[in-house]
C-alpha cells in the first residue's frame, strides 16, 4: 500500500496535524493488524472499501464508511481489505473539539459514524466530497474544516500548556508536577484534559512514553530493547512489558520477532511527520533523541 502525508494550511495547523492518503491493494488474507495508541484522534473518510475491525470475541465486522477514531486506550485491530483507499484526518492532541464539540472523553475508544457526530446534511457532505473529489480532496476538506472551525469552541490554554509540558517531556512527567507548575490541582487537570483531549493526563502521558520508546526500539538496534526502556523512564524491565502489552497488545519480544509484519503499524508509526518533541527520549542513562521525521 502507498501511504503520504499532506501539511494543512493556517489557520488549521494549530488544530490538525497533517491529511494523509492510504491507497492500493491489501495482501491476501492478510491477519489482523494492531493500531496502537499514540495520543490522536482522527477523522476517516473512506473512497475504497472499508476496512474491517476486529471485535472482541474475534468477529469481524466492516467499519462505517466515513468516521471518527476516538482515542485510542489500547491496540485496534483491523483487517485491511482487497483495495483500500482511506482519506485521514489526524487531529493533534486536543485539537478535535474544535470541530466535534462534545466532551471528548465520551468519543475515546470508539468508532462513530459522523451522522452521528454531525447534521446527516453535514455528514453527506464531506462523503460527497470525498468520493467525488478526486485530486481536490485536500482543498475540499480544507475548507469544509475552515466552516466547521468557526462555530467550534476556543482552544483551552490550560489543556495547551499541559500537553506541550507532556510532549516536551516525553511523558515523563508527573501529573501533580505538572498542574503544580501550571497552577491547578491535579484532579481539575485530569478533568479538563479529559474533555479537551480525551484521555486524562496521566494516561495520555504514559501513551506518549510508550510511543517515544517503541520509536526508538523500531528505529534502532532491537537487542537493546530493555535498556532503550529503561532510558525511557520506566522503571524495570517487568513494568516496560506490562505497558507495552497494554498499548501494542503483545510483549515486547514478540513484537520485535515478528515487527517486519507490522505493515500498518509501520505505515502509522509518524516516521515521516513533521519533526517534533512528541518522540523525545529523557537522556537519563545517554539515550539518543527520537524524533519523528
Amino acid at each position: 500500500m502507498h501511504y503520504r502525508q499532506i501539511q494543512p494550511a493556517a489557520p488549521l495547523a494549530r488544530f490538525v496535524e497533517c491529511f494523509w492518503i492510504l491507497e492500493g491493494e491489501g495482501a491476501p488474507a492478510a491477519r489482523p493488524e494492531a493500531i496502537f495508541p499514540d495520543g490522536s484522534s482522527e477523522l476517516i473518510l473512506n473512497f475504497g472499501e472499508p476496512f474491517r475491525q476486529v471485535c472482541p470475541d474475534g468477529s469481524r465486522e466492516p467499519q462505517p464508511r466515513s468516521f471518527l477514531a476516538g482515542q485510542l486506550r489500547g491496540p485496534l485491530w483491523v483487517e485491511p481489505p482487497a483495495r483500500a483507499g482511506v482519506f485521514g484526518v489526524r487531529f493533534r492532541p486536543g485539537g478535535a473539539p474544535a470541530f466535534f464539540p462534545l466532551p471528548q472523553h465520551e468519543l475515546a475508544g470508539r468508532i462513530l459514524a459522523l451522522d452521528v457526530l454531525w447534521a446527516r446534511s453535514a455528514a453527506r457532505e464531506v462523503e460527497e466530497i470525498n468520493v467525488d473529489a478526486g485530486g481536490g480532496r485536500v482543498e475540499a476538506v480544507e475548507r469544509f474544516l475552515l466552516a466547521a472551525l468557526r462555530r467550534g469552541p476556543p482552544p483551552d490554554p490550560v489543556v495547551e500548556a499541559a500537553i506541550e509540558s507532556i510532549l516536551s517531556a516525553g511523558g515523563a512527567l508527573p501529573v501533580e508536577s505538572l498542574a503544580a507548575g501550571i497552577g491547578i490541582s491535579a484532579r481539575h487537570l485530569e478533568r479538563r484534559f479529559r474533555e479537551r483531549v480525551g484521555l486524562g493526563a496521566k494516561l495520555f502521558s504514559r501513551i506518549i512514553r510508550f510511543q517515544g520508546v517503541w520509536q526508538a526500539i523500531r528505529r534502532g538496534d532491537h537487542d537493546r530493547w530493555i535498556s532503550i526502556a529503561l532510558d525511557g523512564g520506566y522503571y524495570d524491565q517487568a513494568h516496560f512489558i506490562r505497558e507495552f502489552k497494554e498499548f501494542s497488545g503483545e510483549t515486547p519480544s514478540s513484537y520485535v520477532s515478528r515487527s517486519h509484519e507490522r505493515k500498518l503499524a509501520e505505515l502509522f508509526a509518524r516516521q515521516n511527520r513533521p519533526a517534533s518533541r512528541f518522540f523525545t527520549i529523557p537522556r537519563s542513562r545517554g539515550a539518543a533523541t527520537v524524533g519523528r521525521g
